[in-house]
């Protein structure tokens, strides 16, 4: 394994670890879940975090782009 040169490296591996291992853990719930409704929650929780993985890691974490939002109100 290679050495985490910086926290902000080893925070985005931890994020992506964290996600595949969720997205594992939703597949599993939904091979084993027949409601058709649970069915389709799981669906959807699977495909955003597979999408969260696809986003460049800045746009990964929740709540940057309030912070942003927040920040030119009160600028303005």
């Amino acid at each position: 394994m290679a050495l985490i040169k910086n926290s902000e490296q080893g925070d985005t591996m931890i994020e992506t670890y964290i996600l595949r291992r969720n997205i594992e853990r939703f597949r599993q719930m939904l091979a084993d879940e027949t409601d058709e409704s649970n069915r389709h929650t799981i669906e959807r929780m699977i495909r955003e975090f597979e999408g969260m993985l696809s986003l460049p890691e800045p746009e990964r974490r929740p709540g940057k782009e309030n912070q942003r939002s927040s920040d030119r109100v009160e600028k303005g």
